[in-house]
């Protein structure tokens, strides 16, 4: 440190005084004195020497060991240097073989340092570097950085294998993900995880091990085809092209399918550059069918389309293009089905839609009513599930598959 220019005052153990002051001339005081042996006047800010017993040079100012602050950076001197160092807190010593004077013990923090030895920015407690030259290892940062394999980083930079974990105390660290020693907070075999808030989530794991659907452990799941398990091989989700049959995973039988219901047969999403065609998966690039975009657009959603209807201000939704809900039927008309929330993901069966109380939009245009009483079946045809509520419920797949039903028109008119 150095004082304040033109006042002619010098820092004596951490504290500016007067450059005539008994506490830094020698013989009653430090002996601070300029390079050449020369008493500090009114134009001195630092000290060059300290001549006196047990004073030493540090950072341009005396200081006495056995007194603080010296007792933090020194504990024995000689000749007006420092000749041991206090390890292990705020300062680390010079490792060079003829260190500059008054750089023998260099602060943790001091990024620029001396002979090629320096410390870490906002570093409050760090280890010597292991050669001559070098940087110290921090292990301790600011209140402002979080301490990442010996250095001080923002805690924004604590990702992939690491999370960032708040110390007052001990200091913010980056953590390994799969720490769980003391109060690291990990998870174990976790190999890369992210922190949301304060809820920490693993993303991969090591070995044989899979992140639970959670995240919040890592559970063994050798389920052939398993994408996530909820516990050691109870399996929760299947990779795409499979669905749940029980503990295990059973191939969707349709080729190009992403998502099928509990029947293997039936698809309801297929792969990217795949669209759903009458139950199979067809190049989106070809259309074969005949059919206008809008047609298989629809037909790809393969959401669920409803019998039976509540109206839309009920439901507290809307039809749209052009469509009409359903509670009010006219003949001749194009019907949808009213959404309540969100979108009904594709790959939502029958029995999910019913628990859940969604409502779906009819795929496409949706299908014209050629009387009233189309609605009121007395039969299910195949594709067709009836549910406790009585009302009966068609898949998209069935309705192009099945054109010839009496109440719906020809594909190309309900499917444009």
């Amino acid at each position: 440190m150095h004082c304040k220019r033109g006042e002619g005052y010098v820092p004596i153990n951490g504290i500016c005084k007067a450059h005539n002051d008994a506490t830094v001339v020698t013989g009653t005081g430090a002996g601070c004195q300029k390079t050449g042996g020369t008493a500090v006047d009114e134009n001195s800010v630092i000290c060059e020497k300290c001549t006196e017993a047990n004073y030493f040079l540090f950072m341009g100012g005396c200081y006495k060991t056995g007194e603080t602050p010296g007792t933090l950076i020194c504990s024995a001197a000689a000749a007006g240097k420092c000749s041991t160092c206090v390890e292990g807190g705020n300062v680390f010593k010079n490792q060079a073989t003829g260190p500059t004077l008054g750089t023998e013990c260099i602060l943790c923090s001091d990024s620029k340092g001396s002979n090629d030895n320096k410390g870490a920015l906002n570093c409050v407690t760090c280890t010597a570097p292991t050669a001559a030259t070098g940087t110290a290892a921090c292990t301790k940062c600011d209140q402002t950085k979080y301490l990442k394999e010996g250095a001080c980083v923002d805690s924004t930079a604590c990702t992939g294998a690491t999370f960032p974990k708040a110390d007052t105390g001990a200091g913010n660290k980056c953590i390994s993900c799969g720490s769980t020693s003391g109060n690291d907070g990990g998870i174990a075999d976790c190999q890369t995880c992210t922190k949301e808030s304060t809820t920490l989530k693993c993303l991969t794991c090591n070995s044989d091990k899979k992140p639970s659907t959670d995240g919040t452990k890592c559970v063994t799941c050798t389920v052939t085809n398993c994408a996530a398990c909820s516990a050691d091989n109870i399996c929760e989700v299947c990779t795409d092209g499979y669905r749940k049959n029980g503990s295990n995973c059973e191939k969707c039988t349709v080729d190009k399918c992403k998502a099928c219901t509990s029947d293997a047969k039936i698809c309801t999403e297929c792969v990217e550059g795949y669209t759903l065609e009458g139950g199979n998966c067809a190049s989106s690039s070809a259309n074969k069918s005949g059919l206008s975009t809008g047609a298989i657009a629809g037909i790809s959603v393969a959401a669920v389309v409803v019998v039976g209807a509540s109206s839309a201000s009920s439901a507290g939704g809307s039809c749209v293009g052009g469509m009409h809900d359903l509670g009010s039927k006219r003949r001749g008309m194009w019907y949808c089905r009213v959404q309540r929330g969100g979108g009904v993901p594709a790959s939502t069966n029958v029995a999910q839609v019913v628990r859940t109380g969604c409502q779906v939009l009819c795929p496409g245009r949706g299908f014209l009513l050629k009387s009233e009483d189309s609605f009121r079946l007395s039969t299910l045809g195949p594709g067709m599930r009836k549910q406790a509520s009585g009302l009966a419920w068609l898949q998209t797949s069935w309705l192009y598959t099945h054109l010839n039903v009496a109440f719906l028109t020809p594909a190309e008119q309900v499917f444009r």
